[in-house]
């Protein structure tokens, strides 16, 4: 009170500043032709590329949900004598499970089948069951995020994280929405897809936009 502090100036200053940061993006660098350039990074070889959205797909029945638990599990210890041989990183990943699909019981069903089938040791995974949009509920994500320290997001699955109730997902505006929120959230990302319904093509695609397939790995 001493200081005769203009609080409400100070705060539009901030606001302006903050906004000008935030529209000023990453900043342009010289990037140069090397010999030797760093090869991209996997957090878990040969499927996840670290940093990067990631995307498994596949028609309903082919245990995509369950390969990725399966490998969430073996990043989480890291259980590098894993029995589907995955290259794992040389220290505990936390995986955060944003589940639109199912439910936690149903989750913890899931861990424990594997665990029994692989003979794992006892593990651990962050869950989180979703019902909005992944751009709507991104504030209360990122606060997860920051809560757990997650490495890896597992998103089950594209379609409803990317608004399949209230969006259509043939459409770019969707997947673009998508993916803007991904990159937001900063985290390697490893989303379950579902394949086109065209049952005479002999090249299955993801469920939507083209776009989806563009921006992943």
């Amino acid at each position: 009170p001493d200081n005769h502090t203009n609080w409400a100036e100070l705060f539009d200053f901030l606001a302006h500043k903050t906004q000008e940061l935030a529209k000023e993006g990453e900043p342009a660098r010289e990037v140069w032709a090397e010999n030797d350039a760093e090869a991209p990074e996997f957090l878990l070889e040969p499927i996840i590329y670290k940093n990067q959205s990631n995307i498994i797909y596949g028609e309903k029945g082919v245990s995509k949900s369950t390969m990725a638990y399966a490998m969430g599990m073996c990043m989480a210890l890291p259980w590098h004598n894993n029995p589907l041989e995955f290259a794992v990183p040389n220290k505990p990943t936390v995986s955060l499970v944003l589940d639109w699909e199912t439910d936690e019981k149903t989750f913890a069903y899931y861990l424990s089948r594997l665990k029994r089938g692989m003979n794992c040791p006892r593990v651990g995974m962050y869950y989180r069951h979703c019902r909005l949009p992944l751009m709507e509920e991104l504030e209360e994500i990122e606060r997860y995020i920051s809560d757990v320290k997650a490495d890896l997001l597992i998103i089950d699955s594209i379609a409803m994280a990317a608004g399949g109730e209230t969006g259509e997902l043939k459409g770019s505006q969707s997947a673009l929405s998508f993916n803007t929120a991904l990159r937001k959230l900063k985290r390697t990302s490893l989303c379950i897809g579902q394949t086109s319904k065209d049952i005479s093509s002999p090249r299955k695609t993801i469920f939507g936009s083209a776009m989806f397939t563009y921006y992943a790995r």
